[in-house]
């Protein structure tokens, strides 16, 4: 059998240059992030980079073992670490989830074949915060008003992620309500 075109080959799945690794962090910033994700260890998968790579290569390399589903969240953690929380500070993020390492753990531990992975399988999912979950993640719609509002249903696109394997991440910034710049 051949390769086909669309398939990732080890190049793909190299580490670039431009690709942070939690060695790069310094202890008070990793610091900073063991509220919010306690387990965040100084071990990454440090051979695999997340920068504008798709479904298929991740999936190629959990299947071939380059990675786990749970460095994968760490690699997505420590690039909203160096990027929305220190360096050009974007304040993209307005919550990380608290199990997401917890939920990542739980599909490499579950161990399933390829065969029934979802189309979604381990994939960190980032959504808007008007997106209802059920999880330990505040729904604020960014007003703070709402804050610490906790939502007891997933909304129906969420659900569907979860269900096709997804690991919703965080809670992205948007304006308040997201009425837009004029405010209607």
């Amino acid at each position: 059998l051949s390769p086909s075109p669309l398939s990732p080959t080890l190049s793909d799945l190299s580490p670039s240059p431009l690709s942070p690794t939690l060695s790069d962090l310094s202890p008070s910033l990793l610091s900073s992030f063991s509220p919010i994700l306690p387990s965040v260890d100084a071990q990454s998968a440090d051979s695999f980079s997340v920068i504008e790579t798709s479904i298929n290569v991740i999936h190629y390399a959990l299947n071939a073992g380059n990675i786990t589903c749970r460095e994968l969240v760490k690699n997505y953690v420590l690039r909203i670490s160096n990027y929305d929380k220190s360096g050009p500070s974007f304040n993209s993020i307005i919550s990380l989830n608290p199990d997401a390492l917890k939920l990542a753990q739980a599909i490499d531990d579950a161990n399933l074949p390829r065969s029934e992975w979802g189309a979604l399988y381990c994939i960190p999912v980032i959504v808007k915060d008007l997106m209802a979950t059920a999880d330990r993640m505040p729904t604020t719609g960014g007003n703070l008003a709402l804050n610490g509002m906790m939502t007891p249903d997933d909304a129906t696109i969420v659900k569907k992620m979860k269900d096709a394997g997804a690991i919703i991440l965080a809670k992205a910034n948007l304006d308040e309500m997201a009425r837009g710049i004029w405010g209607a």
